[in-house]
């Protein structure tokens, strides 16, 4: 590791970024479009959003409804007693307490590990049980169940109408097929707003090479937050401990931190691994100079400790952070439930841009990590019209109650530490993005993570050659199961 001293650094550092970063921006109107319902200004200057309310049915339906989550989510989205957070708790409590006055119904609730998913839940649905009404699980464990037949599309339950804006559809019209969606993303989905990426930093490390969070926040707003910024500023901030040896200990001060989710790094430029052809099926793009190049960049720079901490020094990335020991930490929102307990002064940052100027950011929904909401293929033909009420209603109230209480009491009013972190959360969460090619197949996935792991630098053009034509078999029978799936219920 290069050794610097605090002198020559601070004196280069602010040389170079005194200019740049003089003033504080204000968001530019370029960012995407909002997916909300028209929004009212309130006095207080903050904007309101006005939903307006749907006719739900007035039916009692005196029924038990089964509601499947995940046994590991970090945040619990229906059964108000499993949920730590004392804000999300109450919020729950009044959206259960709700539903079940008005339809006359009590609520089951049931946990699965990811291998019951693929084994004692399918088999359930496969025998007809009928034991779940309604699955909050990951995408990519529902997208399994979805290839199985296992599961509806939502389009073909009565009452659920995703252009609603409890619905979100910059992620669900991403992963559609032929405009149909085996599971989907709506408001009662927390697991999915907490495993967005962005990237936290440290603003007392910031200060040491002469970046000020005012400045960082200026790049945000300016659309001029790029990869190469990110890297430029970490080289900078990494630093050897002194204890005069060469090895990467938990002492040393790294720029850049990062799991092997390497999905902000490189789809914060837009790039996508598959789309939709002219027919709406899945098809994986073309694997051009531009993402081979982004996926040598980040080999490289996460295997140089003068910028990063490697993945292969065993050290843990989160905590490192924690311990003020990085400048910037690329990961999901989630890390802040462990940044916040810290010491480190910290603020929050979107992914970055590909380049300067680019019109959009694009911040990764984890499918690991994350849920959707799916309806199984067992649920009788007669309780869909029920069940789709539900859904609706739930996901409206999610979005009038309980959203308020994560959004604006959680994120902004705890987990975001200035103005200026409260507002690049807009910027993350009205980016959502998702990606066919690794919520359907995890060739071009695993490939990249391998070979940042390993330091496979070499043969990044012909590993992403050969595992695009091995995702392409794979999406090729995601297509035909979907054909099939999709001609049982739609007309």
């Amino acid at each position: 590791m290069k050794k610097r001293t605090k002198l020559i650094l601070l004196l280069l550092s602010l040389c170079m970024l005194l200019t740049a970063f003089a003033g504080c921006g204000k968001k530019t109107t370029n960012d995407p479009a909002q997916d909300t319902a028209p929004t009212t200004t309130t006095g207080g200057g903050e904007t309101e959003e006005v939903l307006i309310e749907p006719e739900f049915p007035d039916v009692t339906f005196y029924r038990e409804i089964g509601v499947l989550q995940r046994d590991i989510a970090p945040l619990e989205e229906w059964n108000a007693e499993e949920e730590n957070n004392a804000v999300l708790e109450q919020a729950l409590i009044e959206k259960i307490g709700y539903l079940k006055d008005k339809y006359g119904i009590e609520f089951s609730y049931y946990y699965a590990s990811d291998s019951e998913m693929n084994e004692k839940v399918a088999n359930s649905i496969q025998s007809q049980f009928m034991a779940y009404d309604m699955i909050s699980y990951a995408p990519l464990h529902l997208m399994a169940l979805a290839n199985k037949a296992l599961l509806r599309p939502l389009q073909s339950v009565e009452n659920v109408d995703l252009s609603n804006p409890w619905w979100s559809q910059q992620v669900n019209d991403r992963w559609a097929y032929k405009g149909n969606n085996f599971f989907v993303v709506g408001n009662s989905n927390l697991n999915a707003n907490w495993r967005t990426s962005g990237v936290f930093f440290n603003k007392t490390l910031a200060e040491r090479i002469g970046v000020n969070a005012s400045g960082l926040y200026k790049l945000v707003f300016d659309h001029t937050w790029t990869l190469e910024k990110m890297l430029e500023f970490g080289e900078l901030a990494t630093l050897d401990s002194g204890d005069g040896t060469t090895v990467v200990t938990e002492n040393d001060t790294f720029g850049v931190l990062q799991t092997n989710g390497w999905y902000p790094a490189i789809m914060g430029s837009g790039l996508t691994l598959a789309s939709v052809d002219d027919e709406g099926k899945f098809v994986v793009n073309t694997v051009d100079q531009t993402l081979i190049g982004q996926v040598e960049k980040l080999i490289n720079y996460m295997n140089d400790i003068d910028i990063a901490l490697p993945l292969s020094a065993g050290i843990d990335q989160w905590n490192h952070f924690c311990n003020g020991k990085g400048l910037f930490l690329v990961e999901g929102i989630a890390v802040s439930k462990v940044a916040r307990a810290s010491d480190v002064d910290y603020g929050i940052l979107p992914s970055p841009l590909g380049e300067a100027g680019q019109a959009e950011y694009h911040n990764f929904v984890h499918h690991g990590h994350s849920s959707a909401t799916a309806v199984p293929t067992d649920v009788a033909e007669d309780d869909l019209t029920m069940i789709g009420a539900l859904l609706e209603e739930a996901n409206y109230i999610s979005r009038k109650e309980i959203w308020p209480a994560f959004y604006n009491t959680l994120m902004k009013g705890q987990i975001a530490r200035d103005p200026e972190s409260a507002e690049v959360l807009d910027i993350i969460f009205d980016s959502m993005s998702t990606d066919i090619g690794i919520v359907y197949g995890d060739r071009i996935d695993n490939a990249i993570r391998d070979m940042v792991t390993n330091n496979k630098y070499s043969e990044v053009a012909s590993t992403l050659g050969t595992k695009a034509t091995e995702m392409q078999t794979v999406l090729d029978l995601v297509n035909e199961y979907y054909e099939t799936a999709i001609a049982s219920y739609v007309s």
